[in-house]
């Protein structure tokens, strides 16, 4: 392995973490829904009703499948039965229309682009309701040449066998499916399980995550199933197939955690808890053994000795031998290659919180790397609470203007969305007054507003919604001034109901003649919008100026105050279309559970009525 192969693979693996190791975040108990919550459902679906007849009239067959896919997903709770029938006519005419496309184009490399893409969607959507029902379409409408960009040819095009010919996006849907029929028909998916295993398939992460929710069903048989996984891992090349080490990694550092945790608790209580591990300790440690065997050969297992030695601790804990083993090798590899000591601190500084330790090494580190530890010091200086410390290791350390320039103004924002969203608002004014630039401004004026509006004093929202209108043209001029004043009118909406829709409703006018404009123009100048059959396409917004700003949450809180009011100016739309997508959208945000941001990025106050993410 050269350097600069060795060298990148290391600096993978200190910035990402693996898929297998996030943690699931624990479901909340619904809330009891109430009257009024009920009569804005039924509003909803009752809307859902007339959409669905204003979707047989659209007339491109993309736009009828993607529609089709959207309303069944929303019908699905209360209406299967049509659910099942939109389903259903989604995939007929998906079907159809495949197999229209003329081989030629079939392939070309990216032609047929969006068949594909809706294949996948109408797949993964039914897949959440059906996965036995969609996996049988699915195998209806494989397609022999892919239009995902990817190949499966050898090296040697003459080696090409029909296995490598078969549609690799259908066997990824597949045994995603697979995944999801594990709680709903375990039978089933022991069966594909099995199925994968025999065949000899190449490795892939779905198979074994259904051999772990598996075992919540039935741990016996998925012991079983590991254990042959774990002989298949045996025979797999490391070398050549990136699939296998991935699942082999994630397999023992999911085991490996398990045991040390068992051996832990076992140590505190001095019981022998119940074993409920996927494989027996002895056999997981013949596959450490293994694994760590195949990761010291020359030129081949460098990449699985990346892996191992970002699990020491927990191989210290089970495996002490094999621990000692991957940390000599690695000694020596950075004996080697220096760039992986160097790699190795800046990972163990940046995990660290010991603001010391990160400066002390920011200091003697690589000057390209220097950059980057420093403000990682100075993050970690600010989430200590230490504020003026963080501001002073930004100004006197980061030696590139621009990364310090970045730096103080993300700490400006955080104290701007820090004091609103703990009510500080005196404070939040002097520091929206201390910003240049005018669009960030603007932004964290209205974020004041949303604030002012959760705390229900609707005087001191319209002070700051009034001066934020006075700081925008009365008709925008471009789609910046377009955004801000569709978030000032949702806005106003709640704090002055007369004034929002009013406003709204003029933008939507603005909207209206907007999208007339770029449909004239959209098939001679723009690549990123196209017309087709008179009609812009209902799943993407990027083509509407204002759309996707305009149906984000901020729409139900509008709803839930005037539900007749709200999809008036959906009425507007003059493009059905259009229209059709405004109406989803907020059945949408209705029907279905709001969903949590657990990022930790700024943004509006906590208790804003807009501070939900936009769809």
């Amino acid at each position: 392995m050269t350097r600069k192969v060795l060298v990148c693979c290391a600096a993978v693996l200190v910035l990402s973490t693996s898929v297998f190791g996030q943690a699931q975040v624990p479901l909340e108990k619904p809330a009891a829904v109430s009257n009024a919550d009920q009569e804005l459902k039924r509003k909803a679906t009752l809307l859902l009703a007339e959409t669905s007849q204003q979707m047989r009239e659209l007339k491109n067959p993309e736009n009828q499948i993607a529609a089709r896919i959207e309303l069944a997903n929303l019908m699905w709770a209360d209406q299967e039965t049509s659910a099942r029938r939109l389903y259903r006519e989604a995939f007929d005419i998906l079907r159809k229309s495949l197999d229209s496309v003329p081989q030629s184009e079939v392939e070309r490399p990216a032609s047929a682009t969006s068949l594909f893409r809706l294949r996948t969607l109408f797949v993964e959507s039914l897949g959440e309701h059906d996965p036995i029902m969609a996996r049988e379409l699915l195998r209806q409408i494989k397609m022999d040449n892919r239009e995902d960009g990817t190949s499966d040819y050898d090296e040697n095009a003459n080696n090409k066998t029909a296995e490598n010919q078969s549609d690799g996006e259908a066997q990824r849907l597949e045994m995603n499916l697979n995944t999801r029929m594990a709680d709903r028909n375990p039978e089933e998916a022991l069966r594909a399980v099995r199925e994968s295993l025999n065949k000899g398939t190449p490795f892939d992460t779905y198979t074994y995550l259904t051999i772990t929710k598996l075992a919540e069903k039935n741990p016996k048989i998925a012991s079983e199933l590991a254990a042959e996984l774990v002989d298949k891992l045996r025979k797999a090349d490391y070398k050549k197939d990136p699939n296998a080490v991935e699942v082999a990694m994630s397999l023992i550092r999911d085991e490996a955690t398990s045991l040390a945790s068992r051996d832990a608790q076992k140590q505190e209580s001095g019981q022998e808890e119940k074993h409920a591990a996927l494989l027996h300790d002895e056999t997981l440690r013949g596959f450490i053994e293994f694994i760590v065997d195949a990761s010291l050969k020359k030129n081949y297992g460098e990449y699985l000795l990346m892996n191992l030695r970002g699990m020491q601790a927990v191989l210290e804990k089970v495996a002490p031998a094999q621990a000692v083993r991957v940390k000599e090798k690695w000694a020596d590899l950075e004996k080697e290659y220096p760039e992986l000591r160097a790699q190795r601190l800046f990972r163990e500084t940046t995990e660290s919180d010991d603001l010391q330790q990160m400066l002390e090494t920011a200091r003697s580190a690589e000057p390209e790397m220097r950059d980057t530890l420093f403000r990682r010091a100075a993050s970690t200086a600010w989430a200590q609470g230490d504020k003026a410390r963080a501001i002073e290791i930004a100004t006197k350390n980061i030696s590139s203007a621009l990364e310090r320039s970045q730096q103080l103004a993300e700490f400006h924002q955080q104290s701007v969305s820090e004091s609103i969203a703990s009510g500080n608002f005196d404070e939040a004014r002097k520091l929206i007054a201390q910003t240049s630039e005018a669009e960030e401004r603007l932004r964290y004026l209205l974020d004041l507003a949303d604030a002012h509006v959760g705390k229900n004093d609707s005087k001191a929202a319209l002070e700051v919604l009034n001066e934020v209108q006075g700081l925008i043209p009365a008709k925008p001029r471009n789609s910046s001034e377009l955004d801000f004043q569709i978030r000032l009118a949702e806005t106003f909406a709640v704090a002055d109901p007369d004034r929002g829709f009013a406003l709204l409703s003029s933008t939507i006018d603005q909207i209206n003649d907007l999208m007339d404009a770029t449909a004239r123009v959209a098939n001679f100048v723009s690549q990123s919008v196209s017309i087709r059959d008179n009609e812009f396409d209902v799943e993407s917004h990027s083509g509407v100026p204002g759309l996707s700003t305009l149906l984000s949450r901020g729409v139900k809180t509008m709803a839930t105050m005037d539900f007749a009011r709200t999809k008036s100016l959906f009425d507007k739309f003059q493009r059905p279309e259009i229209r059709l997508v405004a109406y989803l959208h907020l059945s949408r945000v209705i029907l279905e559970p709001e969903r949590d941001c657990s990022c930790s990025c700024p943004g509006p106050a906590a208790n804003s009525p807009r501070s939900a993410p936009k769809n």
